[in-house]
């Protein structure tokens, strides 16, 4: 039998404080012995990016700080069809997820994955210049990784 691929995706830029938790995470998750079928990568701070990461994988896990009305360190769970009911401003660098993955369904229908999962993390700090996580969201990290790996087995 097979094995679905999954693709846990980081995004945000690491020199910008908490805009670099995805990165973070990917780093973390780099040290822990994840299964062969399951694939940790960066996006960058390249929106675009995400056109072709999420190609040709069944599951994708998107990590990224997200800007809302939660207290710092708030870890989010979503759906793509959730965050048009969201009041939260969830966004990689301008361009809303929303429209990268509509843009992606319409240029690769037959390519784009079955699920895909919001990992956001509420930021407190998007300095730029500054690579190190607020105190609230560098707390966060072990619910951040546990929240990763339960998609993993889910």
């Amino acid at each position: 039998m097979k094995t679905e691929k999954i693709k846990i995706i980081g995004c945000g830029n690491p020199l910008a404080s908490d805009d670099g938790v995805g990165a973070y995470i990917i780093g973390e998750l780099k040290k822990l012995k994840l299964p062969r079928n399951v694939e940790a990568v960066e996006a960058g701070n390249n929106p675009l990016s995400l056109l072709d990461l999420i190609q040709n994988t069944k599951k994708v896990i998107i990590v990224d700080a997200v800007k809302g009305h939660g207290p710092p360190g708030k870890v989010y769970r979503l759906k793509p069809r959730e965050l048009e009911k969201c009041e939260k401003s969830i966004s990689l660098h301008r361009l809303e997820i929303k429209q990268i993955l509509e843009m992606a369904k319409k240029l690769f229908p037959d390519r784009t994955p079955e699920e895909i999962i919001i990992i956001g993390v509420e930021a407190k700090d998007l300095t730029p210049f500054k690579m190190k996580l607020s105190e609230p969201v560098k707390k966060a990290v072990p619910q951040i990784i546990e929240a990763v790996l339960k998609e993993i087995t889910s």
